[in-house]
């Protein structure tokens, strides 16, 4: 076996023979470290660039949704105020059409004064028999007998108001017309309403039963002969 090397355990000294270079560790020339820190601050630079115009993208692309959704809004209660529909604008900025199916029609010269009138009458007897509202207006005041009491609590108020609902669809002849008087008058339902069609555009076909319906309802009341 070879002689094993001994390493020495200090670093030898040579300043007694200046011939021979002294020890020192390795160092990077000064150019590599000064184009290391340049390609930093360019790629930093770079990323702020980027970053910037993300944000800016980011930000056209916002206003532009908002212009969009604010120009959809804007027709939807253009084509609401063409159809006669009250319109709500809320603080947000949101627009929330109140559609009422009987006023509707009766805007658009579907309905007639007596159809309409009848409607809200039949509208005041299915509130009270649902227990969802209160009388009507235009009502008999003497078919409610009076103020509560103990010949007339709520109870009796909703069966009478039942009974006269029922009397008036009834009247109507038809169980295929229930729904234009029930659904209308009583629930505020549009022609439109997925009750009737499958599609807006068939709405037209049920004008005719619907008028058909009211003038019946009407002549119930007595409101036409």
């Amino acid at each position: 076996m070879g002689k094993s090397l001994k390493v020495p355990k200090t670093i030898p000294d040579h300043s007694e023979n200046p011939s021979i270079e002294p020890w020192r560790p390795a160092q990077a020339p000064r150019a590599v470290i000064k184009a290391g820190a340049a390609a930093v601050a360019h790629w930093e630079r770079l990323n702020e660039q980027a970053r910037r115009e993300l944000e800016a993208e980011a930000a056209e692309r916002a206003r532009a949704e908002k212009l969009d959704s604010q120009r959809a809004v804007d027709q939807a209660v253009r084509v609401a105020n063409d159809r006669g529909e009250d319109v709500v604008r809320r603080p947000s900025g949101a627009a929330e059409v109140a559609r009422d199916g009987l006023k509707w029609l009766f805007d658009k010269g579907t309905l007639f004064k007596p159809h309409y009138e009848a409607g809200l009458r039949f509208r005041g007897d299915y509130e009270l028999a649902m227990g969802t509202g209160v009388i009507s207006a235009l009502a008999d005041p003497g078919a409610l007998g009076g103020s509560f009491g103990p010949k007339s609590g709520p109870t009796d108020r909703m069966l009478g108001g039942r009974d006269r609902m029922n009397a008036a669809l009834k009247a109507l002849g038809s169980p295929m017309l229930i729904a234009y008087v029930k659904e209308i008058a009583g629930e505020g339902r549009m022609l439109t309403d997925p009750v009737f069609v499958k599609r807006p555009d068939q709405a037209r076909e049920h004008v005719l039963p619907a008028r058909i319906a009211y003038d019946l309802l009407a002549r119930h009341y007595g409101m036409i002969r």
